[in-house]
C-alpha cells in the first residue's frame, strides 16, 4: 500500500519537479547572452570557456544582396577584408531578424537591430572599442579548439547589434571590426 500511494505521488512530484526546471531555465536564458528578445535565436556558451556563440539558423547560405532584400535593416559589412579573405554567404534568420554574414577565414559577423548599449563584461571579455563605439572583446589562443570561437567582438550602435567571432587571432576580428563603415552600423 505504500508502494502504491509513492507511485500517484510520483507523477505528481516529477511534473512540479518539472514546472520548476523549466522556470529556472527560461529565467536564467532571459540574463545570459545576447540581449535579444526569447523569440528570435539565442546564443550558447562554449564548454570550455566562456565565449558566446550565436546558434544558426537553418537555410542556406544565400549572397548579400538577397540576404538584404529578406531583412528589415540594413546589413553591415567590412568595407574592406583582410588579403585572401571573402565573403562565403550570408544566413539569414527564417523571420528576417538576424544575419551571419560567412567569411572564408572561418569568421562569421552575427548582427541584428538593437537600440542597447554596451553592458559591462562578463566572464574573459574586457573593454574595448570599434571606430570609436564601445565594444566588448575576447582574445583566444591560436590554434583554435573547435568549436569554440577563439576571438570575439561585439558592439552596439545604437542601431545595430554587431558580433564578430572566428577561429582567427584578435588582431584580424579587430582589423575586419573596424572596416565596418559607422553609417551601416
Amino acid at each position: 500500500m505504500i508502494t502504491a500511494q509513492r507511485r500517484r505521488r510520483s507523477p505528481v512530484v516529477w511534473l512540479a519537479a518539472s514546472l520548476i526546471l523549466l522556470a529556472l531555465l527560461v529565467f536564467v536564458s532571459r540574463f545570459v547572452g545576447h540581449s535579444k528578445p526569447l523569440s528570435q535565436p539565442q546564443s550558447t556558451r562554449s564548454p570550455a570557456r566562456s565565449i558566446l556563440i550565436a546558434v544558426e539558423p537553418p537555410g542556406p547560405l544565400v549572397d548579400l544582396s538577397t540576404a538584404q532584400s529578406e531583412v528589415q535593416f540594413g546589413i553591415a559589412v567590412p568595407a574592406t577584408l583582410p588579403k585572401d579573405v571573402s565573403i562565403e554567404g550570408v544566413r539569414v534568420a527564417e523571420d528576417g531578424s538576424d544575419v551571419r554574414i560567412h567569411f572564408s577565414n572561418g569568421v562569421v559577423l552575427f548582427e541584428y537591430p538593437s537600440a542597447d548599449s554596451r553592458p559591462s563584461p562578463n566572464g574573459l571579455e574586457f573593454e574595448t572599442d570599434v571606430n570609436g563605439i564601445p565594444a566588448l572583446g575576447v582574445k583566444g589562443d591560436v590554434p583554435n579548439t573547435p568549436p569554440a570561437p577563439v576571438s570575439q567582438l561585439k558592439w552596439w550602435t545604437g542601431k545595430l547589434f554587431l558580433d564578430l567571432y572566428g577561429p582567427v587571432t584578435f588582431d584580424v576580428i579587430q582589423q575586419m571590426a573596424s572596416a565596418v563603415p559607422i553609417s551601416q552600423g
